[in-house]
């Protein structure tokens, strides 16, 4: 995984990117180091977005909803199609499953869902990362994975019908 709004082709190692497109904003984000090289390979202009112009444009509903639909024209069939636990799916089954995919968002710090909670969907990371952490609710918490885009979680609970067995926290470095 990259982060830019595509994925690299195995074979050649590359991605097409497209104007208007951003890269590099979940490291800025995160603090996190870069996950790819861009090379341009012909005349352009670039615009450099610091952290708080970032910061102004993910809390703005217009460019989430816009960024969600680039999204789900270019990337999510690949991220899903990559997931073990959904090779197997027709291309019937996954074209309903792919419709049915609900993209939501959130905050460092917020818990995506706590340990023992029953097991009603699952998550695939898109971008950022997620804290797993074992009896979190009691003063013997463990930190079990720090998890990031491509990853899923929640899958386990779901197929066998079980409650969650840890809590999944939205992680960010600290400031």
């Amino acid at each position: 995984p990259i982060d830019v709004p595509t994925d690299i082709y195995t074979k050649s190692l590359t991605a097409k990117m497209y104007p208007g497109e951003l890269f590099g904003e979940m490291s800025c984000l995160n603090r996190a180091p870069r996950s790819a090289t861009i090379i341009v390979d012909q005349d352009c202009y670039l615009l450099e977005l610091l952290r708080n112009v970032l910061d102004i444009l993910h809390g703005d509903a217009g460019y989430q909803q816009r960024m969600d639909e680039v999204y789900r024209r270019r990337v999510l069939e690949s991220h899903l199609r990559r997931l073990s636990i959904l090779r197997e799916l027709s291309d019937a089954e996954f074209a309903r499953l792919k419709e049915s995919v609900e993209l939501v968002e959130f905050k460092s710090g917020a818990v995506i869902f706590d340990e023992g909670q029953p097991s009603d969907c699952f998550y695939v990371i898109r971008s950022g990362l997620v804290k797993v952490v074992a009896n979190a609710q009691t003063g013997m918490r463990r930190t079990l994975a720090y998890l990031g885009r491509g990853d899923f979680i929640g899958e386990i609970g779901v197929m066998l019908d079980k409650p969650r067995s840890a809590t999944c926290i939205a992680f960010d470095h600290p400031d």
